[in-house]
């Protein structure tokens, strides 16, 4: 990984791209199993992700989304750093209807992100 990775931040010019970073660190307080049983599933058939940092007293959580259909899997954590900062996370096998597209920050995933191949997923 280490050399692919160095050719691609070389060809595409990562290192000009940021001037500084920060990170925080969510712990995990809730996690719902959709169609998926774990953590590998989700992420192995994931198409569309949803994300939301939420800054609150306390989290709000859809408890709608948990039946929703295609949905794969679903995480709240909360943030190492900030007292009331909340990420919301979850998976889905297609694309969000347009309510839950209008409310959140949703993306597709993309093959190339993964770090298997189709084929190599198959197997595992």
């Amino acid at each position: 990984m280490g050399e692919i990775h160095d050719q691609i931040f070389v060809q595409s010019r990562q290192g000009n791209t940021y001037s500084s970073i920060e990170v925080d660190m969510f712990q995990e307080e809730k996690r719902i199993l959709g169609l998926e049983n774990d953590i590998l599933g989700v992420l192995r058939n994931a198409q569309f992700i949803r994300a939301v940092v939420q800054q609150a007293e306390d989290p709000v959580w859809n408890a709608s989304l948990e039946r929703a259909k295609g949905m794969l899997g679903m995480t709240l954590a909360s943030s190492q750093k900030e007292k009331d900062c909340f990420l919301v996370w979850s998976a889905w096998q297609a694309e969000l209807d347009d309510t839950i597209k209008q409310q959140e920050e949703t993306f597709r995933v993309i093959e190339d992100w993964r770090v298997c191949s189709g084929e190599m997923r198959r197997k595992i």
